[in-house]
Order: structure tokens, then sequence, then C-alpha cells
């Protein structure tokens, strides 16, 4: 099983493949007309079917995202005790809640002709009956309950078992089947007819196109290259932009807050003004576009800068705290240098020592300066972050495997459907959630808008974009009035 199935049989809200307005990428879909990657979908979307090999080229972040979740799956071992459609018995119905990619196996019709599976799942849709499990995909897999409890070996057909019986009923299958596929054929020899009259008589038509990824020369040499700088690409990316932190955090260290401590989470105005104006100097330094292609690539790259250096932030900043606490090695050539240092950035925190003084115990054992300055920020109403990106993340795959893992326990003692354990782990974003991602979309539009037109060099080009920002929430106020009235 490829990545790709996987990824599709497990998740179950995903429709698989999709293509969002007019693009020229397949991306991948778990639900609410949304790609992995976060686009959403537009005028001329439209979902592809998840069982054909996409033709187009693949969004690299979908593939990312869709590549490191099916690593996940493949660790927690999602498939154990799972019965494939191949090992049951062949007259068995399956069937699930269409949308989803978790098969059951049916054992009857109830009195109300709904369909009633082995194991005792609650599903708020009824199932749909896909035929007999002889006619489905041997590698199908059905759900955990189901194997437990799903007839399995050859059928009994008049005295003969399955094997037997499937000699009998081959050839009529055969035959039904052909005949379905004589409109079919007939069409597809239209087609070839047609493609054929247009080659001249006596002209061969070549077709040179590679056929396969496998049959570019060297590609096996080409990719590891290729991965290999892309994580170079990554690492320097990151670096580059924990360089340009480092020198906001100094300048975080250095402004104060209205309380006189450091403003190290960048609340005040000036803080912010100071911070930015990093990158303004840079631009403001610039030659006019397109008269130096050098820093035409700096106008292009700064954005992505700026956000390296704010996802860099958060790590620097949690490392400078912890570093209060670091007492240097008396042995050190440079031990008094090193001391100096450290109790000049321990002296930036005097609030911090005053509201908790030298010996302050907390359970009998001294308070260590990160604490004290991460407790006096929570304590003001101004916390820092405890944790590197790195760690919060680890800890959220530590609680969502847990969080699996007690959802696992209880399907495994029929107190939920597999239907509801994968609603728990992967809820659909209710409507006021909805309103709230689009309301926050909208407003991060414009504010980007603003945010670019403020770093045009020229001033008159500065005001003709921010009218024309103006223009357009004028225009919207109107459609927005007109849609009052006409609901009025």
């Amino acid at each position: 099983m490829n990545d790709i199935q996987r990824w599709l049989d497990e998740r179950p809200h995903s429709r698989g493949y999709c293509v969002i307005g007019k693009g020229k990428r397949v991306h991948l879909t778990r639900y609410n007309d949304e790609s992995l990657c976060g686009r959403l979908f537009v005028e001329g979307s439209r979902y592809i079917d998840a069982h054909d090999e996409p033709e187009m080229a693949p969004c690299a972040a979908c593939w990312k995202i869709m590549e490191r979740e099916s690593a996940e799956l493949e660790k927690v071992g999602n498939v154990v005790g799972k019965l494939k459609v191949s090992e049951v018995r062949g007259d068995v119905r399956l069937g699930s809640v269409p949308g989803s990619s978790t098969f059951h196996a049916l054992k009857e019709v109830g009195a109300d002709g709904e369909n009633v599976p082995y194991c005792s799942a609650r599903t708020k849709s009824p199932m749909q009956s896909w035929g007999p499990a002889a006619e489905q995909k041997p590698e199908i897999e059905l759900c955990k309950a189901c194997s437990k409890l799903v007839p399995t070996g050859p059928v009994a057909v008049n005295g003969d078992t399955e094997e037997k019986a499937a000699e009998n009923t081959g050839q009529a299958a055969t035959a039904t089947h052909e005949a379905e596929k004589a409109p079919e054929a007939a069409v597809k020899e239209t087609k070839k007819a047609k493609t054929s009259t247009k080659a001249k008589p006596g002209t061969a038509v070549a077709n040179l196109a590679t056929k396969s990824v496998d049959e570019i020369p060297h590609i096996g040499e080409l990719l590891e290259l290729g991965a290999q700088r892309v994580k170079e690409a990554a690492i320097q990316s990151f670096e580059k932009g924990r360089g340009v932190a480092e020198v906001q955090l100094k300048v975080r260290l250095n402004a104060m807050d209205k309380d006189g401590d450091p403003d190290l989470n960048a609340r005040a105005d000036a803080t912010k003004k100071g911070a930015a104006r990093v990158y303004e100097a840079v631009l403001e330094g610039l030659p006019e576009e397109g008269e130096d292609p050098d820093a035409d690539v700096i106008r292009e790259k700064i954005g992505t800068i700026q956000t390296d250096a704010r996802r860099a932030m958060q790590t620097l900043q949690v490392e400078y705290v912890r570093s209060l606490d670091i007492e240097p090695d008396p042995t050190a050539d440079d031990y008094e240098e090193q001391k100096a240092a450290l109790e000049v950035e321990r002296a930036r925190f005097a609030n911090a020592l005053e509201m908790f003084p030298e010996g302050s115990p907390v359970e009998g054992v001294p308070l260590k300066w990160s604490d004290r300055v991460l407790d006096y920020y929570e304590i003001k109403g101004k916390a820092l972050r405890r944790y590197t990106r790195a760690e919060e993340a680890k800890q959220r795959r530590v609680i969502e495997k847990a969080k699996k893992a007690e959802l696992d326990a209880a399907v495994e003692a029929g107190e939920i459907s597999e239907e509801e354990a994968d609603a728990t782990l992967n809820p659909e974003p209710s409507p006021a959630e909805l309103k709230e991602q689009a309301d926050k979309r909208a407003k991060n539009a414009f504010a980007k808008l603003i945010k670019e037109a403020a770093t045009l060099e020229s001033e008159d080009d500065k005001l003709t974009r921010l009218d024309e920002i103006s223009r357009m929430l004028n225009e919207l106020r109107g459609e927005i009035n007109e849609a009052k009235w006409s609901a009025s």
C-alpha cells in the first residue's frame, strides 16, 4: 500500500485529490472543501477520483503533510487486527457510510430496511451496501470489530465450495462484463479512427514523451541530490531567520514596557517600530525596481525572511531566558567577564527579583532565574513562551498519540465505533469556527495589502495604493448594504 492510499484509507474525512480553481497542480483534501496546504475551494475547483493517479504535478506542501501523517499512522499501527476482504467469506455483503473510508461486514437488513453490520457501530447516516465480498477489491480492510465477527472461508453452494461454484458462475459473469464493455469499446474504436485520420498518409507519428519518472536518465541520483539541496536550503533559511531574530531580540531587551521591564513580547508601539526599521532600512537603500537584479531579489524575499525570523524568535526568547540560570565555569580564563555579562542580563529583570527575592524557595528548592522571570511576566499579564516550537510540537504529538491509544481501546472494547473515534480525532470545524476562520482570512488579506503599501518607496505610489485599497473597501461596503436591503 503506497503512502497516498494509506492516507486515503486511514483519514475518515478525506476526499482524495482535488484541483483548486484553474490551477495546474493536484492537491490532497480532507474535508470542508479545503486542501491540506490550506487553500479553500474557489470557482472552478473540483474533486478528482481518489483512485486515479493524477496526471498533473502534485502540490509539494500537501504531499509533505500527507507523508508525515502516513508515517505517524504507520508507527502507531492503525491496521493491526483488521481482516482483508480476501479473507472474508465471499457471500458476505460489505458496506460503509457514504464518504467514510471504514468498511463494515453487513450481517442483515433491519426491519426498517437499514443495513446492519456485524459490529455494534452507531452511525448518523445509514450504511450503503457495496455487494458481496467476492466482488470487492481483495486488499480492502474491514473495521476491527467486524473482523472479529465476520464469517471466513469458502461459501457452500449446492454442496460445492465457493471455488467450485465460481467455475459455473464465472462464464456468466464474463459474458455480462463483455456485454457491458461493448458500447465503451465501440466509443473507443470511433475515437481511435478519428485520431488516425489526422495523420497524413505515409507519415509515421511517434510519441517521444517520457512515460514514467523511472525512465528519466540518472533519476535516482538527481532525486537524492535534490532532496539534499532542499534540506540545505531549509537549514540555511532557518539560520538566516535566526540571525535576524537575534538582532530583534536585542531590540526587545533594550526597549521597556509600561512596567519598566524588557518588552520581550514586543507589545509597545516603539518596540514594534524598532523591529520594523530593520526591514525599512534595507528597502530604503535599494535602487528602483528593475535597475539591479540583486535588489529585486531582496524585495521579493524580504517577506520570507520576516516569516523565518518570526518563527525563530520564540526559540531564541526561550533559550535566552533559560540562559539566565547558567553560571559560568570558574575555571574558564574569561570567568570574570562571563560573570559580569550574566549580572548585566539578570539586572534587566529587577522587578522580577523584587517580587521573588533571592533565596525564595519553591517546595524547598531555590527558585531558578528563568522561573523567576517567567512567573513574574505571567503574573503581570504578559506571559512568555516557556517552550520552543520544537518542544511544543513534541508535546502535541505525545498528547495526540495518547488520545488515539485511548480511543483505540474504546473501539476494541466496543464502547464506540471506529467512525466515532475518527470523528473525535479529526473533528470537522463547526459553523462558528468556519466563520471565524473566514473572517480572519479576510482581515489578514487587507492587513497584508496595507502593510505592502507602506513599504513602497515613493510617497505618491504609497498614497495611490492606499486609495485603491480604500476604494475596494467602499465597494465591499456597498455590496454589503445591497445584501442588507435585499434581506429586509
